[in-house]
């Protein structure tokens, strides 16, 4: 999902790892295939922001500038509406220089 990285709109972006056209197609056509959910985003369809990764050297997670890179995937009979699928803030990485 365009959602799932900070600059979805910037040209650069298209040609780094795991932000590609190709592998964003590719990512989305195998859970289709296998009748897979992304919990979070089906749990938050609408939501931006919420990164799992970001770049140390450039101190990116003080700007929220990230990507999610963590999926936790599930069969499409795995989710009913009564579950909840939740994402807590990983920023205790933040503190490691």
């Amino acid at each position: 999902e365009d959602a799932d990285f900070w600059n979805s709109d910037s040209k650069r972006t298209q040609k780094y790892a795991g932000t590609t056209p190709e592998e964003r197609e590719s990512f989305r056509k195998t859970l289709a295939e296998l009748s897979l959910v992304d919990a979070w985003r089906w749990r938050h369809p609408d939501a931006k922001g919420v990164y799992t990764y970001w770049n140390q050297r450039t101190r990116s997670r003080l700007k929220n500038k990230g990507l999610r890179i963590d999926y936790i995937l599930g069969s499409q009979k795995l989710f009913k509406e009564s579950q909840k699928v939740r994402v807590h803030d990983c920023s205790v990485l933040d503190h490691i220089e």
